[in-house]
């Protein structure tokens, strides 16, 4: 079976799984959506684990460095997640990342939200982040 555009714009759906013996699909915007939460969610290679991709050890992000940082890091966290989308995922532009780093809680929930257009079709598409 072909993927991507030659089957008439149906993507494999992340994380890879098998549904009743098949292999589900999603359309190009949650394809693009689903990527960036694989790309969000994994460090990149060098850290205390090795990347996700050995293959490719640039595949990934920094956000997990980030778990107990300040509010004043939330412009690093930024670029770094701006930078690594543009490097992963090319079938997207216009990224626009915001960051919440809430301080003075005990349990500090991060969020964050980006922002896009699927370059193909021109659709908008956001992705909500919590780590």
């Amino acid at each position: 079976m072909a993927w991507g555009r030659e089957s008439g714009g149906r993507y494999l759906a992340l994380p890879f799984r098998l549904d009743g013996g098949r292999v589900p699909t999603s359309d190009l915007a949650d394809s693009i959506r689903l990527f960036i939460r694989v790309v969000l969610g994994n460090p990149l290679q060098g850290d205390e684990r090795p990347g996700w991709l050995p293959a490719d050890p640039g595949f990934g992000c920094d956000v997990p460095h980030y778990r107990f940082a300040a509010e004043g890091d939330a412009t690093r966290l930024q670029t770094a997640i701006e930078k690594a989308l543009r490097r992963c995922e090319p079938r997207i532009g216009d990224v626009d990342v915001k960051v919440s780093l809430p301080e003075g809680t005990l349990i500090r929930r991060r969020t964050l939200t980006v922002n896009g257009r699927v370059l193909a079709t021109g659709e908008a598409i956001s992705v909500q982040y919590t780590f």
